[in-house]
């Protein structure tokens, strides 16, 4: 599997989100998310998501760990 920038992976997820013929308010909600987990990317000094990653930010965000 190809890895991407994150940028260039929100990209083609927005494409597909409109392709899907998600409404405009539900491509938001996502672009939201998205900034959030860019800019934790970004503090990480990652440019890549990875699952780790994406654990790190659910756990700090979230309390993901605690909850489950």
């Amino acid at each position: 599997m190809t890895s991407l920038p994150f940028q260039a992976l929100t990209a083609r997820l927005e494409q597909e989100l409109y392709r899907l013929h998600y409404t405009e308010a539900s491509v938001m909600q996502y672009r939201r998310m998205w900034r959030r987990i860019a800019t934790f990317l970004e503090h990480e000094g990652l440019d890549h998501f990875t699952e780790e990653a994406g654990m790190r930010f659910l756990d700090e965000q979230f309390n993901f760990f605690a909850l489950e």
